[in-house]
């Protein structure tokens, strides 16, 4: 996979354009004095769109949500969403240092996310869905996504598959976009040769035309685990003797986000290029370690959006989006344990001679891809001052290459017609009705429910209900809420023999549910919040 080369262009014609020392205009320098001495009280006004995709004040939401406001963000010094997912509420940093660049792996209410990618809760930047549609999870370092130009960050506690469908099984991130106009440039240095950069513009040209481009740049050789991990102090096995305690990490990646707006159509692109090496145990006169790998890994978003005014009360929203994540070996992975690799291994009565250098403990190359078209129209209607719904209908086509070990008796798979034999296609679709009823201007109800037919497996239906009610300081919320998360494609073609990832059609999977009952007090007193 090569590097694109505007990016790199881009790069040098931000970082000329614009002083290193970012200047916030005197309107942002007041936004951000005002948002920093803003109590709970006022934080739970502020408007917000994640939860029922239409915008409403944080405390009306029908489920518990958290905003993280530029200001936090400037004044806490975050620099990725990884530093963010450690401060707030309900999140476990599994793993800081997970490989196949996912950065961290991290946990969401118990939902444990594994080696599957951190696919229990859904990432969006602008409502837009950045993790791939083949369900395989998040392959991209949670520390990879930079917090530049961001006006707030939504988190959404609780399943919201009866509006987003698969994927929203246990909470929803969003990262909104700052829209007013700007120009900035920053540049870092430190620890392990880390520089960060990033150069971006944002542009009112009239009262119908807005464009802004952003490059975020992430370089460095990054520390090395073995004095922070204890997943790697507490280890029980270990290369022997002279491949012992040596660790190397590197990373190389990069962003960019370009949005233009013309009248009521919107147009984004999102490319996330990521480069990321890692040994344990290593010979480098040899080349042979416990663990090594270099890998890397492109996506690439390209969405349309276009909003259409009906009638004062009636709103449509139509949109498409293309999407194409590829998870691509630059090196194979080689252990030191499978030198010791001998004899024979009878899988459905064939012998497969299992060689230390060449079979299936040997080398292996990890790939994954996936394409996807998505298309669909939202309607936003309000039916009277009281009473609005929003209702939509979703069409999604994918095509998917499941995660493969593609070292197979000394014939890796590292060629487009050898990976095209397991690519296959499949359809889901999804309609969905979401009412919002303000009993009073203190007391709220909503109900909806989403119906998803997908292609390889069982269709499913899921709903949310919640009854939101605010007393001078008090918020309380009671939400039944529902999610689910179908297999995906790897796991309909994958099965482990011993430690070998061998591929073998596994049509008889279910998806998984989620099914939560909620109660949620808050007391708010100015700038302490007390939650139950």
């Amino acid at each position: 996979m090569k590097r694109v080369f505007f990016v790199h262009f881009l790069t040098l014609i931000l970082g000329l354009a614009f002083s290193v020392q970012v200047k916030s205009q005197d309107s942002d320098t007041l936004l951000l004095d005002r948002l920093l001495k803003m109590s709970l009280d006022e934080l739970s006004e502020l408007k917000i769109t994640t939860s029922s995709k239409t915008h409403q004040k944080a405390w009306e939401a029908s489920a518990k949500v958290v905003i993280i406001t530029e200001a936090m963000i400037l004044s806490r010094g975050y620099y990725d969403l990884v530093d963010v997912l450690k401060d707030v509420p309900y999140f476990q940093i599994q793993s800081e240092y997970g490989h196949w660049m996912k950065g961290a792996i991290v946990n969401l209410r118990g939902h444990r996310s594994g080696d599957s990618g951190n696919n229990k809760f859904l990432i969006l930047i602008d409502g837009i869905k950045i993790s791939d549609e083949a369900e395989e999870g998040l392959y991209m370092g949670l520390n990879s996504i930079p917090l530049n130009n961001v006006k707030q960050i939504e988190v959404v506690y609780g399943p919201n598959s009866s509006l987003y469908g698969r994927d929203a099984y246990a909470g929803m991130i969003n990262i909104i976009s700052k829209t007013s106009n700007y120009k900035a440039s920053r540049f870092s240095y430190g620890d392990f040769k880390t520089q960060r950069f990033y150069a971006g513009i944002s542009q009112t040209f009239n009262d119908h035309t807005y464009g802004s481009i952003h490059y975020s740049a992430y370089k460095s050789d990054e520390q090395d685990p073995t004095n922070k991990s204890i997943t790697y102090k507490e280890r029980h096995v270990f290369p022997k003797h002279p491949y012992t305690n040596n660790f190397y990490r590197s990373s190389n990646n990069t962003m960019l986000n370009m949005d233009l707006k013309i009248h009521e159509l919107s147009l984004k692109y999102m490319l996330f290029d990521i480069r990321a090496s890692e040994t344990y145990g290593c010979n480098p006169d040899f080349y042979v370690s416990e663990y090594s790998t270099v890998t890397a890994l492109q996506n690439q978003i390209i969405s349309a959006d276009y909003n259409l005014k009906i009638t004062p009360s009636l709103n449509l929203n139509l949109f498409y989006s293309n999407k194409m994540h590829v998870l691509d070996p630059q090196t194979a992975n080689l252990y030191t344990y499978d030198l010791e690799r001998t004899g024979t291994y009878d899988a459905q009565n064939a012998t497969i001679l299992i060689d230390s250098l060449f079979a299936y403990g040997g080398r292996k190359y990890y790939y994954f891809r996936t394409k996807a078209n998505n298309t669909g129209l939202k309607a936003t209607y309000t039916i009277t001052p009281k009473l609005k719904n929003i209702s939509g209908i979703e069409f999604a086509f994918i095509k998917g290459i499941p995660i493969i070990s593609e070292g197979k008796g000394g014939k890796p798979i590292t060629k487009e017609s050898q990976r095209k034999i397991w690519e296959h296609s499949f359809e889901t679709k999804g309609i969905y009705s979401d009412f919002a009823y303000n009993l009073t201007d203190n007391l709220l109800t909503s109900l909806g429910g989403r119906y998803d037919l997908n292609s390889n497996y069982d269709n499913t239906f899921m709903t949310r209900f919640a009854i939101v009610a605010r007393n001078k300081k008090n918020i309380i919320k009671f939400i039944f809420s529902e999610g689910y998360m179908a297999p995906s494609v790897t796991q309909r073609y994958f099965e482990s023999i011993t430690t070998f990832s061998w591929i073998k059609g596994n049509p008889d999977l279910k998806s998984q549910k989620n099914s939560s009952l909620e109660l949620d007090w808050s007391y708010l007193v100015d700038k302490t919040q007390f939650t139950v």
